[in-house]
């Protein structure tokens, strides 16, 4: 797994891919952001890169977006939660047993949700499992995925999913889209 100069996140598999689209809906299953035509608008956008400050008030534990990031691959846990660390606080999920532990002891601002989890159940159903706890029935999930299939796009939606992002991702473009579902958090 390689970083390039752009921030971006390079899986083996996939060096060469371009990085297609991402979309965010709103309660109402409606197109609320993309970076395909519309453009996406953000309170706070992200410009840093080497040496830049601009997330530093960030730093402040009480402040920091607590996330939970269900992934079955080990590289894309930790090289995901070395991007956000200026910005998140990322915990780590590899497994939906290990998944359902981490929600009923500790509260999530956001969940990013990997869509093939391997074997059991994949990143679809736990979605709805997740959104069946009244705990979780409002945190926003966030869907990482290499397939940018329309259909899995719009199961997506029907598992209640909030918003979706192409692996391989932009640093950039993974904390607009946290900005954007967790807005009262900053």
């Amino acid at each position: 797994m390689d970083m390039n100069n752009n921030n971006s996140l390079l899986v083996p598999s996939q060096k060469n891919r371009p990085i297609i689209s991402f979309h965010v809906w709103n309660n109402n299953n409606e197109k609320h952001a993309s970076n395909e035509k519309s453009g996406f608008s953000k309170k706070n956008s992200y410009t840093g890169g080497k040496g830049s400050n601009e997330f530093e008030h960030y730093n402040n534990s009480q402040n920091l977006v607590h996330i939970l990031h269900v992934e079955d691959n080990q590289q894309l846990r930790l090289i995901t939660k070395f991007l956000l660390s200026n910005v998140c606080e990322v915990d780590n999920a590899s497994s939906p047993e290990e998944t359902e532990q981490k929600i009923l002891k500790k509260s999530y601002d956001l969940i990013m949700m990997d869509l093939d989890l391997g074997n059991g159940l994949d990143g679809l159903d736990l979605s709805r499992k997740i959104r069946s706890m009244a705990k979780y029935k409002h945190t926003p999930i966030l869907a990482l995925t290499a397939n940018n299939d329309p259909i899995v796009k719009a199961k997506c939606r029907l598992a209640g999913i909030n918003a979706y992002i192409e692996k391989p991702f932009l640093k950039s473009d993974i904390i607009s889209i946290i900005e954007n579902l967790t807005r009262n958090n900053f």
